[in-house]
C-alpha cells in the first residue's frame, strides 16, 4: 500500500523544526568577518562577506558629521592591517563614491571596486580622507572562506522522464536546476525539500515555489532551467534533500541530496540596499 505524505503548510513545518532541528540558524548573512572597532563618530556594526564581490554590514551606525568619511579598504600584499591614506574608497550602498551620510543601525550591502574581490581585502574601515582618521575598522582573516554558489549534483532519474543537468544552490534560499526535463504526466507534482534520506522517509516536506510558475503543479519540461525558492523564513540549511515529488501518489520522480557543509551566499532580494 502506498502511503501518501501530504505536504505540510509552512507554519506547521516551522513549528516542527523548532523541536526537530534546534541548531538551525535564525539569520544568515554570509561569512562573518567581525565587529568594527568603535573608535570615533559612533561607528559600530558587524561586517560579513556575502560573496566574492560584496560585503555586508549589519546594524551599522555612524553619526554622519565628519567632513570626508568613506567606506575604505586595504588589500593583502599592498596595505598593512592598520588603515591609512593609501587605502581604496568603496562606493556606498547606492554605488556612489560620496561622503557618507548618517546611519543608524542600518543593514548595508557594498559592492567592491572593479578588479577587487573579497579574498583580497586586508581590512575594512570607515575612514576620514580629509584628516586621515580611522573611525573604526576590522581586519579580514587569512585565508577567508568566501561564500559562493555550490553545485550539488544531478537529479536521480526515477520516474516520468525526470532528469537534469547540474543542480546548484546559488544562495541560502535559491536552487537552480539546469536542463530540467519531466513528462508532465504526474498528478500534484512539485519540487519539495525535506529531512531524512528521501520524501518517503521524511517527517517534513515543504513545497518549493518556482520563480516562474509559483506553486502550480509541474507541467511538462524539456531541457529547461528552473529556479526554485525556499519560502518564507525557511532556507537550505534546514533540509537534507531536494526532490520532484507527487503529493497525490507519494512517489518520488527524482532527487538530489543537500550537503550539510554548504558555504553559499545569503539571499539578498535587493542586493543594493540591505541584507535579508
Amino acid at each position: 500500500m502506498v502511503v501518501v505524505m501530504h505536504l505540510l503548510e509552512l507554519s506547521a513545518v516551522l513549528i516542527a523544526f523548532c523541536c526537530f532541528k534546534s541548531e538551525a540558524v535564525d539569520g544568515y548573512y554570509g561569512k562573518e568577518v567581525g565587529p568594527l572597532s568603535s573608535l570615533a563618530h559612533g561607528v559600530h556594526g558587524t561586517v560579513f562577506v556575502i560573496d566574492s564581490k560584496r560585503i555586508g554590514i549589519r546594524d551599522f551606525s555612524y553619526d554622519g558629521t565628519a567632513p570626508a568619511a568613506f567606506f575604505w579598504i586595504g588589500l593583502k600584499g599592498k596595505h598593512d592591517s592598520v588603515p591609512d591614506k593609501t587605502g581604496i574608497a568603496v562606493p556606498d550602498e547606492n554605488g556612489r563614491r560620496i561622503v557618507l551620510k548618517k546611519y543608524i543601525n542600518a543593514n548595508v550591502i557594498l559592492t567592491l571596486p572593479a578588479n577587487t574581490t573579497a579574498d583580497q581585502v586586508k581590512y575594512f574601515s570607515v575612514w576620514c580622507h580629509e584628516f586621515f582618521i580611522n573611525f573604526g575598522h576590522v581586519v579580514f582573516p587569512e585565508p577567508i572562506d568566501v561564500p559562493s554558489p555550490a553545485d550539488i549534483g544531478q537529479l536521480s532519474q526515477l520516474n516520468h522522464g525526470v532528469s537534469s543537468g547540474k543542480v546548484s544552490i546559488t544562495d541560502h534560499k535559491t536552487g537552480l536546476v539546469k536542463n530540467f526535463s519531466y513528462d508532465g504526466k504526474g498528478k500534484d507534482v512539485f519540487f519539495v525539500a525535506g529531512n531524512g534520506s528521501n520524501p518517503s522517509d521524511s517527517k517534513f516536506l515543504i513545497k518549493l515555489p518556482r520563480v516562474v510558475g509559483g506553486l502550480q503543479s509541474l507541467p511538462e519540461f524539456s531541457g529547461s532551467d528552473v529556479i526554485v525558492r525556499f519560502p518564507g523564513p525557511t532556507f537550505v540549511f534546514m533540509f537534507h534533500f531536494l526532490a520532484v515529488y507527487s503529493n497525490a501518489t507519494g512517489e518520488t520522480f527524482g532527487q538530489v541530496d543537500l550537503p550539510t557543509t554548504l558555504n553559499v551566499p545569503p539571499f539578498t532580494p535587493d542586493p543594493v540596499v540591505q541584507l535579508p
